[in-house]
């Protein structure tokens, strides 16, 4: 019968239960380990905790597409889509930068002169330029 075998003794009076780890070299080393991972992890948290992503400018494209989106006078955006985007990119901490694009969307978005034109219906005729 092997040495460590439980014979279905109360493993509280089980004296391998509680025994030691290996000698005191072992011992040594499993403590260090146990005390440097978790410090190792909170030195690592408290490091990288304020780290921010580098920000990406994206361009986004407009057109004067009334009733929802308007281009004033000095060719700037506005209206309820444009101040409701404004403000999600301000809490997102995105930039964007706005294009005018007086030609239709497809035309800025495929020629690359805007990466993002919100307010674009599916339609047929763009499901062709799709791979």
């Amino acid at each position: 019968m092997p040495k460590y075998r439980h014979r279905g003794k109360n493993t509280m009076n089980d004296p391998f239960l509680f025994a030691p780890i290996g000698n005191a070299a072992t011992r040594r080393r499993v403590l260090i380990l146990a005390l440097a991972i978790p410090a190792g992890c909170g030195w690592i948290g408290l490091h990288y905790r304020n780290i921010r992503l580098p920000t990406r400018t994206y361009r986004r494209g407009f057109q004067d597409f009334p009733p929802l989106q308007f281009v004033d006078a000095q060719e700037r955006p506005y209206g309820s889509p444009i101040d409701l985007l404004r403000e999600a990119a301000r809490r997102a901490d995105v930039k964007l930068d706005w294009v005018h694009v007086p030609e239709r969307p497809d035309r800025g978005l495929s020629d690359g002169i805007v990466d993002l034109w919100p307010v674009v219906n599916q339609r047929s005729s763009r499901l062709i330029h799709q791979p």
